[in-house]
């Protein structure tokens, strides 16, 4: 059940999000399609990993890619969210600096085979708090909660990156020195945070109306 839910359910589950916003994603703005490459970017690392990981090759430096990756197309969404010019300078700078100290934690830091805890609990460190600076600034606007698809896709990402934020810390940790019952469950809650995120896109993306 456990390897059904980790390498099936939960990575599969991310073509619902896909799937909806594929008949109109060319005319959807720019913010809405960074969200879109996000999920296929994460769709295709989820395949090769649970491929790799099934041929007994080693895949963690697969993470380490997708950090940089992810943390990338995401600056570039907040990037388009929110209106603050001094967040949005900071947001600039993360933008090369963020996936350059990624590339030199993978290169000289952690290395290649082990879990890019540094780079993924700083990364849950920059997301929260660009989600609560959009969230203070809607605050202000008087549009419905509801229909802006932009509150859903945010909601999805803090929830996931909050929670996520003490897994990414102590990755390492768990995995040399608890049981496996642990493990599990660091997981599992891991892997319904991300299940929770795709179906919170998901509104999102029925939310977003042709432009």
């Amino acid at each position: 059940m456990t390897i059904v839910y980790l390498d099936y359910v939960v990575p599969g589950s991310i073509l619902i999000p896909i799937a909806v916003l594929i008949p109109k994603v060319r005319n959807t703005p720019a913010y809405i399609k960074l969200i879109f490459y996000y999920l296929v970017m994460s769709a295709v690392v989820n395949t090769i990993c649970i491929i790799m990981a099934r041929n007994n090759e080693p895949n963690l430096w697969m993470i380490h890619i997708q950090t940089i990756l992810e943390s990338f197309l995401l600056l570039w969404f907040f990037k388009y969210i929110i209106t603050s010019s001094l967040v949005l300078k900071v947001i600039k700078t993360l933008i090369i600096g963020f996936p350059l100290f990624c590339l030199v934690n993978l290169l000289f830091i952690q290395g290649i085979h082990s879990y890019p805890s540094y780079t993924r609990t700083l990364e849950t460190i920059i997301f929260i708090a660009m989600c609560i600076i959009y969230w203070w600034q809607e605050s202000e606007d008087n549009i419905r909660w509801s229909d802006v698809p932009a509150n859903w896709f945010v909601t999805g990402l803090f929830l996931y990156f909050s929670a996520a934020f003490f897994i990414f810390l102590f990755s390492n940790y768990l995995a040399g020195y608890v049981s496996f019952t642990v493990m599990d469950i660091a997981w599992y809650t891991h892997a319904t945070l991300i299940l929770l995120m795709y179906v919170l896109i998901a509104i999102g993306f029925i939310k977003c109306k042709r432009q």
